[in-house]
């Protein structure tokens, strides 16, 4: 029997879940390492709508075979031509609507450094480009190893409601974040350099970083009210935002 997992979602994004379930299905049929859906439209009840997608084994995300793995899944990724127009990386939108809904609350110092770097990240993202030509790629759009399973004796990506098309140092940018401000681990960094075997703009993910730690800040922001765990965590990381990260104590996973 076949193990499927569910994802469901309210009626009102209906269209944008039958757009992702197409563009899914396009993409593996056309080589791509991502997780197809089971089945090949989405299926209504009352409110909401459900999509079926094998399930795949998740990567443990604790050493450098992962990371490898990670890195030669989005090289795979990369070097699909797309076989459909892609959107921009929607990115922005997700973190202008954080910075609307930040809490009033938050204390002046830790707002304006959100606002400061978001300007920062929003810059970098119009910047981008966004066609083959300028060299864009598919992007999955939150490449993290938590994103990443085995199927079929292959690794694959899942979660695929970010897929669009820009140069692939943002989908680089998650891993840099992660070793620099998180684990730290010299051995998984490399791996996953020397698993993707390309030749990015390291520059380019660096300067990219912004973008993540800020959608990764902001959504941090929005526990505020709820988590004093996550306040003190925000506060840390808007104290040692600018700083060279191996100096200061790690951030930590909320």
């Amino acid at each position: 029997m076949e193990r499927v997992i569910l994802r469901v979602h309210h009626i009102d994004d209906l269209p944008a879940v039958d757009a992702a379930l197409h563009l899914a299905s396009q993409l593996a049929e056309a080589g791509a390492p991502v997780v197809p859906p089971a089945r090949p439209a989405s299926v209504r009840a009352d409110r909401f709508v459900a999509t079926a997608w094998p399930l795949g084994q998740p990567v443990s995300d604790d050493g450098a075979d992962d990371a490898a793995a990670l890195g030669r899944t989005l090289a795979g990724l990369h070097a699909v031509v797309p076989p459909v127009d892609l959107p921009a990386p929607g990115v922005a939108d997700r973190i202008r609507r954080r910075l609307k809904e930040l809490d009033p609350t938050i204390p002046g110092e830790i707002s304006g450094s959100l606002h400061a770097h978001a300007e920062a990240a929003l810059d970098l993202l119009a910047g981008l480009p966004l066609n083959a030509a300028a060299g864009a790629v598919v992007l999955h759009g939150d490449a993290w190893p938590g994103n990443l399973v085995r199927l079929d004796g292959e690794h694959r990506m899942i979660d695929l409601d970010d897929l669009c098309i820009g140069p692939p140092e943002l989908d680089l940018a998650p891993s840099l974040v992660t070793y620099r401000r998180f684990h730290r681990d010299s051995d998984r960094w490399e791996a996953f350099v020397d698993g993707y075997a390309g030749n990015p703009d390291w520059v380019l993910a660096g300067q990219l970083a912004v973008v993540r730690e800020s959608q990764m800040n902001t959504w941090l922001a929005s526990l505020w009210s709820t988590s004093a765990v996550a306040r003190d965590e925000l506060r840390h990381r808007v104290l040692t935002w600018d700083v060279d990260p191996s100096q200061q104590r790690p951030w930590r996973t909320i």
